[in-house]
């Protein structure tokens, strides 16, 4: 890792992938066999499960910047309280990752088992 790289430029890296996965995939054209789309789903839960201690982590700093008064809000409404409200929605968007990984757990078990056609003679 580029220790030189800010947590945002990562970030931006990091969807800048995705996007790339997204316009190589279009139209589903690039997945010529079950188990492609199990292994690219594999790895896309892969990388949710990264995102939740990123967004925990997201939430503790917000937290800390707000008790060591390091926040200014530019309407001047109370930062603690703006703070601990992005920790609640990290919370909640947590939660939400949690449904996604259950339900990409179940598409890789499912894609695990999938072949392709049998050949004229019954094999395959």
């Amino acid at each position: 890792m580029d220790p030189a790289k800010t947590p945002g430029r990562l970030a931006a890296d990091a969807a800048k992938a995705v996007r790339a996965l997204n316009h190589a995939t279009t139209g589903g054209n690039n997945y010529t066999r079950a188990a492609d789309v199990g292994e690219t789903a594999s790895s896309v839960r892969t990388l949710t499960e990264e995102l939740r201690p990123s967004l925990a982590q997201m939430a503790t700093a917000l937290s800390r910047l707000g008790a060591d008064g390091r926040i200014r809000m530019a309407d001047d409404t109370d930062p603690v309280a703006a703070a601990a409200d992005c920790g609640h929605a990290l919370h909640v968007a947590r939660a939400y990752l949690d449904l996604v990984l259950e339900q990409l757990a179940l598409v890789t078990a499912l894609t695990s088992h999938m072949r392709g056609p049998r050949n004229a003679d019954g094999q395959g």
